[in-house]
């Protein structure tokens, strides 16, 4: 697989089921649905082995270890060539990671990407947006002031957790 999509979950049955069909329905298939579940006390695990995908692989923590944490221990199941971030009550573009892909695969100097967000009600219609820096020097500037990349849509070479020495 050239993607692997990290999902931290904790207590997500509400959004789960379609953020799962939205991976499932990318124009991109070559990937791992890496689910790690952070010791939910409602339906998130059910409605997450209720998929019958070969590439969905479920994760259950001993113990809550928090976004962050759980969020590490997917990177450390991850062994594709990119890492994708999601979370449970996301919904992706059905050509997200395919364009995503095609980005980091024509620069390879270039180790981390995003996107805006579009933020929807229960009903699916459009409530406000999220712009982010999309020129290097803006992106670089950003990042003194907060994260210039929204969380769950960054999508990474796997070998640069490796190379910048995180202890993850």
């Amino acid at each position: 697989m050239k993607v692997d999509i990290l999902m931290a979950t904790y207590n997500g049955e509400k959004y789960l089921r379609p953020q799962i069909e939205s991976i499932l329905d990318q124009t991109f298939k070559d990937f791992n649905l890496i689910i790690c579940d952070d010791c939910s006390k409602d339906n998130t695990l059910e409605i997450a082995h209720s998929f019958a995908d070969p590439r969905i692989c479920i994760v259950k923590n001993e113990k809550n270890l928090g976004a962050g944490g759980t969020r590490n221990k997917g990177i450390k199941l991850a062994q594709s060539t990119y890492i994708a971030f999601c979370d449970a009550d996301d919904i992706m573009f059905p050509n997200r990671l395919e364009e995503q892909y095609n980005f980091m695969e024509q620069h390879p100097d270039i180790d981390i990407c995003g996107s805006f967000v579009k933020l929807i009600n229960e009903r699916g219609a459009i409530t406000g947006k999220f712009t982010f820096p999309v020129k290097h020097d803006k992106i670089a500037v950003e990042m003194f002031l907060r994260c210039a990349f929204q969380q769950s849509t960054a999508f990474i070479r796997s070998q640069s957790f490796k190379q910048s020495g995180l202890e993850y």
